[in-house]
């Protein structure tokens, strides 16, 4: 299966989330200023046309995943009108996490959940999947919207063996280092 462009979780996990989106972002915004008119700290300057959708991409790009605001500002905004359509959820967490969170510090925690999420969502994209939401150790995923994916059923079973793939592979991993799995 297709996964997403450019990835919304890379091999640097959750950190490089911002960064890439906002790469989109200014590619984008160089449409708007192709003089390349910076203002104070290097930051392009936007026509006041422009300004309100600068922010609005702004935004975008802080939460979505860049494959689709490319797609969006390229002129497939109508493809993703509210529409009733057949999708595939997967929903996931961590057994035990509460418990596990009350024998760990902070850093450990954000540690713990950042690879986590890392491998997760690579797994989730590498089958065309979209990542709607992360709350807590909870992260909710779908196929088949806002575009199509084929056998998305299939993609998102796809996407779960390669999870518990990674899984039992970061527990024999911190197991063999002394930790809990």
């Amino acid at each position: 299966m297709q996964g997403m462009t450019g990835g919304m979780f890379g091999m640097g996990g959750l950190e490089d989330v911002g960064k890439q989106n906002m790469a989109v972002f200014e590619k984008t915004m160089s449409m708007f200023n192709p003089f390349g008119q910076t203002g104070e700290g290097g930051q392009s300057t936007e026509t006041s046309a422009a300004a309100p959708m600068a922010t609005a991409l702004r935004v975008f790009a802080r939460h979505l995943p860049p494959h689709i605001i490319e797609r969006v500002v390229s002129g497939g905004a109508e493809e993703v009108a509210a529409e009733s359509k057949r999708i595939t959820v997967m929903i996931t967490d961590i057994v035990g996490f509460a418990e596990l969170c009350a024998r760990i510090d902070a850093n450990e925690t954000a540690a713990l959940l950042n690879a986590h999420f890392s491998y997760v969502g690579r797994a989730i994209e590498a089958e065309g999947g979209f990542i709607d939401k992360l709350v807590g150790d909870g992260l909710m995923a779908f196929w088949g919207a806002p575009y199509a994916c084929g056998e998305q059923a299939a993609a998102a079973c796809a996407a779960a063996r390669a999870i518990r793939d990674a899984l039992e592979e970061s527990n024999r991993v911190a197991r063999a280092e002394g930790g809990q799995p």
